[in-house]
Protein backbone atom coordinates (compact mmCIF):
# COMPACT_ATOMS: atom_id res chain seq x y z
CA UNK A 1 0.00 0.00 0.00
CA UNK A 2 0.95 3.36 -0.49
CA UNK A 3 1.91 5.90 1.46
CA UNK A 4 -1.22 8.51 2.60
CA UNK A 5 0.74 11.00 4.31
CA UNK A 6 -0.88 14.69 2.52
CA UNK A 7 1.30 17.07 1.11
CA UNK A 8 -1.17 20.56 1.28
CA UNK A 9 -0.39 23.18 -0.91
CA UNK A 10 -1.48 27.18 -0.02
CA UNK A 11 -3.74 27.92 -1.99
CA UNK A 12 -2.83 29.60 -5.49
CA UNK A 13 0.30 27.68 -5.39
CA UNK A 14 1.23 27.18 -8.72
CA UNK A 15 2.84 23.68 -10.27
CA UNK A 16 5.45 24.46 -13.06
CA UNK A 17 4.55 21.43 -14.97
CA UNK A 18 1.81 20.50 -17.01
CA UNK A 19 0.41 16.87 -17.47
CA UNK A 20 -1.96 15.14 -19.94
CA UNK A 21 -3.05 13.03 -16.98
CA UNK A 22 -6.09 14.79 -15.83
CA UNK A 23 -9.27 14.17 -14.64
CA UNK A 24 -12.94 15.13 -13.12
CA UNK A 25 -15.93 13.72 -12.03
CA UNK A 26 -19.34 15.46 -10.73
CA UNK A 27 -20.10 13.24 -7.03
CA UNK A 28 -23.13 12.63 -5.75
CA UNK A 29 -24.20 12.66 -2.64
CA UNK A 30 -22.87 10.12 -0.35
CA UNK A 31 -21.62 8.28 -3.12
CA UNK A 32 -18.41 6.55 -3.66
CA UNK A 33 -16.96 7.50 -7.03
CA UNK A 34 -13.46 6.14 -7.60
CA UNK A 35 -9.93 6.14 -10.06
CA UNK A 36 -7.52 4.21 -10.57
CA UNK A 37 -3.56 5.89 -10.32
CA UNK A 38 -2.65 5.21 -14.24
CA UNK A 39 0.81 3.66 -15.04
CA UNK A 40 2.78 6.47 -16.23
CA UNK A 41 6.19 6.24 -18.75
CA UNK A 42 9.43 7.03 -17.57
CA UNK A 43 8.38 7.23 -13.80
CA UNK A 44 11.53 7.09 -11.06
CA UNK A 45 9.94 8.53 -7.75
CA UNK A 46 6.51 7.56 -8.43
CA UNK A 47 3.32 9.27 -8.81
CA UNK A 48 1.77 12.58 -7.61
CA UNK A 49 -2.28 13.02 -7.28
CA UNK A 50 -3.33 16.51 -7.33
CA UNK A 51 -6.30 17.19 -5.84
CA UNK A 52 -8.99 19.68 -5.76
CA UNK A 53 -12.62 20.16 -5.94
CA UNK A 54 -15.62 22.73 -6.22
CA UNK A 55 -18.42 22.72 -3.93
CA UNK A 56 -21.39 25.14 -3.13
CA UNK A 57 -22.27 26.36 0.66
CA UNK A 58 -20.23 23.99 3.38
CA UNK A 59 -19.83 21.17 0.61
CA UNK A 60 -16.93 18.88 1.57
CA UNK A 61 -14.84 15.85 -0.44
CA UNK A 62 -13.45 12.76 1.50
CA UNK A 63 -10.56 11.13 -0.08
CA UNK A 64 -9.17 7.87 0.57
CA UNK A 65 -6.33 5.75 -0.90
CA UNK A 66 -7.65 1.87 -1.20
CA UNK A 67 -10.15 2.37 1.31
CA UNK A 68 -13.69 3.43 1.57
CA UNK A 69 -13.75 6.92 2.43
CA UNK A 70 -17.03 7.67 5.34
CA UNK A 71 -19.24 11.13 5.53
CA UNK A 72 -19.37 11.69 9.18
CA UNK A 73 -22.44 11.32 10.34
CA UNK A 74 -22.46 12.40 14.00
CA UNK A 75 -21.16 15.08 16.31
CA UNK A 76 -18.77 12.49 18.11
CA UNK A 77 -15.10 12.54 16.93
CA UNK A 78 -13.97 9.09 15.39
CA UNK A 79 -11.25 7.37 13.20
CA UNK A 80 -11.85 7.50 9.59
CA UNK A 81 -10.28 6.54 6.49
CA UNK A 82 -9.03 9.16 4.43
CA UNK A 83 -8.89 13.10 4.81
CA UNK A 84 -11.37 15.70 4.20
CA UNK A 85 -11.26 18.79 2.11
CA UNK A 86 -12.92 21.71 0.21
CA UNK A 87 -12.60 24.13 -2.37
CA UNK A 88 -10.16 26.06 -0.05
CA UNK A 89 -7.75 23.11 -0.04
CA UNK A 90 -5.81 21.05 -2.34
CA UNK A 91 -4.15 17.96 -1.86
CA UNK A 92 -1.24 16.47 -2.88
CA UNK A 93 -0.51 12.65 -1.98
CA UNK A 94 2.26 10.22 -3.40
CA UNK A 95 0.44 7.44 -4.91
CA UNK A 96 1.33 4.20 -6.94
CA UNK A 97 -0.02 2.99 -10.40
CA UNK A 98 -3.00 0.73 -9.70
CA UNK A 99 -3.53 2.56 -6.38
CA UNK A 100 -7.52 3.01 -6.28
CA UNK A 101 -8.31 6.65 -5.30
CA UNK A 102 -11.92 6.96 -3.54
CA UNK A 103 -13.75 10.25 -3.34
CA UNK A 104 -17.22 11.07 -1.20
CA UNK A 105 -19.02 14.14 -0.86
CA UNK A 106 -22.00 14.78 1.70
CA UNK A 107 -23.52 16.96 -1.14
CA UNK A 108 -24.92 17.21 -5.02
CA UNK A 109 -23.13 18.81 -7.31
CA UNK A 110 -19.31 18.94 -5.88
CA UNK A 111 -16.67 18.49 -8.56
CA UNK A 112 -13.63 17.02 -8.46
CA UNK A 113 -10.52 17.17 -10.16
CA UNK A 114 -7.71 15.04 -10.17
CA UNK A 115 -3.79 15.70 -12.18
CA UNK A 116 -1.24 12.86 -11.78
CA UNK A 117 2.27 14.02 -12.00
CA UNK A 118 6.09 12.09 -11.79
CA UNK A 119 6.98 12.35 -8.31
CA UNK A 120 10.27 13.42 -9.49
CA UNK A 121 8.54 16.58 -10.57
CA UNK A 122 8.30 17.94 -7.26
Amino acid sequence: MSSTKPYKFSYGEQINQYTSYNYSAKLLANTVASITVPYLSNINEGIIAIMTCRAENDSFVSVACNETPSVPSSSTFSQMPGEMFNEQNIIRKRVSPGDILNFISNTNDTYVGVSFYSGNSF
